[in-house]
């Protein structure tokens, strides 16, 4: 919960200048990339995370491992973070910042669990129904998941459709048991 109440007040902060910037798909990409590349190379955040570094040898890390791909907003925001030492925070503003990103540009996240893999064919059903039942862009994200027998079960914000035989056998157990 500490992380969350010290990334939202960060990722909004970011959210809001990049949008005066007219930046915010950039600072998007600029944000995804770095998380990546912290979590590719664990060394990089070793080094971020080394209490004996200083600000400034942190902040000239900053811009040699980024700084001729990220925008100037990226990277004034990421030696902000070092100034305050909250660069380990960076991963939850991160999530912060894509949720602000996804309500910005009406995009929902669907999380679709099945009982076996999906076809291409059928994801992009389920994805079209979605997008017209919401009125929003709709990001899949798919698992297999055998314990469901059969069907499938798709999460979309506080929603849960449950079309699965393991559904309707705890509803059908629900129904005889009352």
């Amino acid at each position: 919960m500490k992380t969350f109440q010290v990334a939202a007040p960060y990722a909004r902060a970011l959210f809001r200048l990049a949008g005066k910037e007219k930046q915010v798909e950039r600072i998007y990409k600029d944000l995804t990339a770095v998380s990546a590349a912290l979590i590719k190379h664990k060394r990089i955040q070793q080094i971020m995370s080394h209490p004996v570094l200083d600000h400034l040898k942190k902040s000239n890390l900053v811009d040699d491992v980024f700084g001729k791909s990220c925008h100037v907003l990226t990277l004034h925001f990421l030696k902000h973070l070092i100034r305050k030492s909250r660069l380990e925070e960076l991963d939850g503003i991160v999530l912060q910042y894509h949720h602000l990103y996804n309500q910005h540009n009406k995009i929902l996240e669907a999380k679709i669990s099945s009982a076996w893999p999906l076809t291409k064919e059928v994801e992009n059903k389920i994805k079209a129904k979605l997008e017209k039942q919401t009125g929003c862009s709709i990001e899949l994200d798919t698992k297999t998941d055998s314990s469901l027998i059969g069907g499938v079960v798709i999460r979309v914000e506080n929603k849960i459709y449950d079309f699965s035989v393991k559904g309707q056998i705890q509803e059908l157990e629900e129904t005889l048991s009352c």
